[in-house]
């Protein structure tokens, strides 16, 4: 019997590889604000490694989302 449904929410990082389809960190953290109101386990910010960008976005939502894990991609070098 499951106890809970857990629910990863990768719009964030999945979004921006649809051709045409750009945020910038104010506009990801906006979309991670509405995410959070719908109560997902965690969010998936991005890839941080992948440009300065991306690491000002996977910075401000972990700093700014309480109600929902935030995880963020790696890579090795």
């Amino acid at each position: 019997m499951i106890d809970a449904l857990k629910i990863h929410d990768a719009t964030i990082g999945e979004g921006e590889k649809v051709p045409g389809c750009a945020m910038n960190p104010v506009e990801k953290l906006r979309i991670a604000r509405q995410i959070e109101r719908l109560c997902v386990s965690t969010i998936d910010a991005g890839e941080p490694m992948a440009s300065g960008e991306d690491f000002e976005a996977v910075r401000l939502i972990a700093g700014t989302i309480g109600q929902c894990g935030v995880s963020a991609r790696c890579r090795p070098i």
